[in-house]
């Protein structure tokens, strides 16, 4: 190599760091989190009204309402009960809600027992029970007019 070329790939260097800049990096971690709760839900498709109960008909009155219940991934539910009954079957009595009113209408709620439920989070359409309530004709034809109420606990055990 020439002393000339030499000395031409120096001045190019010191050019190129003339025109150089200074740079430097810092990092930082950033901590990205969420947690899912291991939930489960229970609705209803509304309430079991019975509507007016016609005192000249001679048949019972029968409803259906349907109940639903979907869990988070990994969760099972292990029963369902109505009132605390797990067992298919479920007997409740509606009381007059006008003070003085001392009559009740006795009914019954009965549905299929549903196996286990494994959850699959809330995309899917979950488990469905259709519960059925009855109330007797011969248990209202003779009561005094008014309306009539009672409240039962759904559950799901998981």
């Amino acid at each position: 190599m020439s002393k000339w070329q030499f000395k031409g790939i120096i001045a190019a260097l010191i050019a190129a760091g003339a025109t150089a800049t200074f740079s430097a990096q810092e990092n930082r971690t950033l901590s990205v989190t969420a947690t899912i709760p291991g939930a489960c839900t229970l609705t209803t498709s509304g309430a079991m009204g019975f509507g007016e109960l016609d005192m000249s008909s001679t048949g019972n009155e029968t409803k259906q309402v349907t109940v639903t219940y979907k869990c988070a991934t990994g969760l099972t539910v292990a029963s369902f009960t109505v009132g605390g009954s797990n067992t298919g079957t479920y007997a409740g009595v509606m009381a007059g809600l006008t003070p003085g009113n001392t009559d009740t209408i006795p009914y019954s709620l009965t549905w299929t027992p549903p196996a286990a439920y494994a959850g699959q989070g809330f995309a899917v359409t979950g488990q469905q029970v259709t519960l059925t309530g009855t109330v007797l004709n011969g248990n209202y034809i003779s009561k005094a007019p008014d309306s009539y109420a009672h409240s039962v606990v759904l559950s799901i055990n998981y």
